[in-house]
């Protein structure tokens, strides 16, 4: 049948500028006209597509007019002047099932649209469900790991996977492990506090209760007895000093570590020389090195490896019993440097060994510690904050420090990364 009007009007629209509208020709028109009869009298071929507006028979139709005959000199200036026609055959037909077969391309380009739409739809609302879901549990998860006074009980889950929201809930949980940690730490500084400042507050407490009792108690005044009180609390006071003096060393090093210059030196040549100064100061040990005799050039704060070797060589004096040997180690580990501190004694917990870079953390056991220093330095308390300084330090400098233990006592190391030879100076 005669195509509907939606469809007469898709046709319309498809065809677009190529699609005439002419009016019937009139019953006894004498020639007719139109573009397609002007190209095919050049000699071309120029299908003329109209939409007919006859109310009998509406619908769309196609024209072609084909040349009959070329007349001699055609296409010249003469032929042009003279006016010669060839004649032509006017061929016009209906176009519904042209019409018809449009409607259907367009129609399946529709369908299959539409299906390809909705499918990348699915596909999309079915991504943006799971990675809601996923961020939901990393909510949940995140909001179940820390309790309403602020502690974290619990580390977030890790979620599986190589996106960006992975790598997220691992830092998070990276994250809570390192803030639980400090958490533990600062819950146990009051205990570890209390028990450095104990000893020095009972003895300053009972020498004035004891010099108060031959002053007000009526007992004899006795003054060897009563110097030998205020030696007591004096060594107390001097307890106290040294452990105040020691945790705002460890502050003010935080604070110096950020502005310290760095330069390039020869770590071997550095140890070879504190050696040479500490020797003097440590007659009770041998203090020996084993260092190569090639430079091994680090780039860092001489200043600051120093004070790490004064941390490092003073906890092996420590535990070293007199007359053993202390040694300082400089070695190369492919791109590393590794700087060792080894000395006879007491051999490190493995299951304690990254505590003892941690503050306030001391490992004095009784009868295992060297007697080799003074009685004086013998005396002074002991915060753990000579490793932790020591872990500060090599951290500034981008390393690592270790604790193990060996045959015959222990070791600590200091790995830095190697600079290129030739680069000393101040960088």
């Amino acid at each position: 049948g005669p195509p509907s009007f939606w469809q007469s009007l898709l046709f319309e629209r498809l065809a677009g500028a190529a699609l005439s509208v002419l009016p019937p020709p009139a019953p006894f028109a004498a020639r007719i006209h139109g573009p397609d009869l002007d190209a095919a009298r050049a000699g071309g071929i120029a299908p003329l597509w109209m939409m007919a507006r006859n109310a009998e028979k509406p619908g769309a139709r196609v024209r072609v007019a084909l040349p009959l005959a070329r007349p001699a000199g055609a296409g010249s200036n003469e032929t042009a002047n003279t006016g010669n026609q060839s004649p032509l055959l006017v061929v016009e037909r209906d176009a519904d099932a042209l019409l018809v077969l449009a409607s259907d391309a367009v129609l399946r380009l529709t369908a299959v649209s539409l299906l390809i739409f909705a499918a990348t739809a699915a596909v999309l609302l079915a991504f943006a469900w799971r990675l809601s879901a996923r961020i939901r549990r990393l909510q949940r998860s995140a909001e179940n790991a820390v309790a309403d006074d602020g502690k974290v009980v619990a580390a977030p889950v890790r979620l599986r996977g190589s996106d960006e929201i992975a790598a997220l809930s691992a830092s998070m949980a990276s994250l809570m492990d390192r803030l639980r940690t400090h958490q533990q730490y600062l819950g146990t500084l009051a205990d570890r506090l209390s028990h450095e400042l104990r000893t020095p507050l009972t003895m300053i407490g009972s020498s004035l209760d004891n010099l108060s009792g031959q002053v007000d108690g009526g007992e004899r005044f006795d003054p060897q007895q009563a110097r030998l009180y205020l030696e007591r609390a004096e060594q107390g006071n001097r307890r106290l000093n040294r452990i105040f003096r020691a945790m705002s060393q460890a502050a003010r090093l935080e604070e110096a570590l950020i502005d310290e210059p760095f330069e390039c030196f020869d770590l071997g040549g550095l140890v070879r020389d504190y050696c040479a100064a500490r020797r003097p100061a440590c007659a009770s040990h041998r203090l020996e090195t084993d260092i190569p005799e090639q430079a091994v050039v680090v780039r860092g704060s001489p200043d600051l490896i120093a004070q790490l070797l004064d941390k490092l060589v003073d906890n092996a004096l420590d535990f070293a019993p007199p007359g053993t040997q202390v040694l300082l180690r400089v070695g190369r580990v492919g791109d590393k440097v590794r700087l060792e501190v080894e000395n006879e004694g007491p051999p490190i917990d493995p299951s304690t060994a990254a505590e003892l870079f941690e503050p306030m953390v001391s490992w004095r056991r009784s009868g295992k510690r060297g007697s080799g220093r003074s009685p004086a330095d013998a005396d002074q308390p002991h915060l753990g904050l000579g490793l932790f300084i020591a872990r500060l330090i090599a951290e500034r400098h981008g390393g690592s420090m270790r604790a193990e233990a060996t045959s015959t006592g222990s070791r600590f190391g200091l790995e830095l990364s190697r600079a290129e030879p030739g680069n000393h100076g101040p960088l």
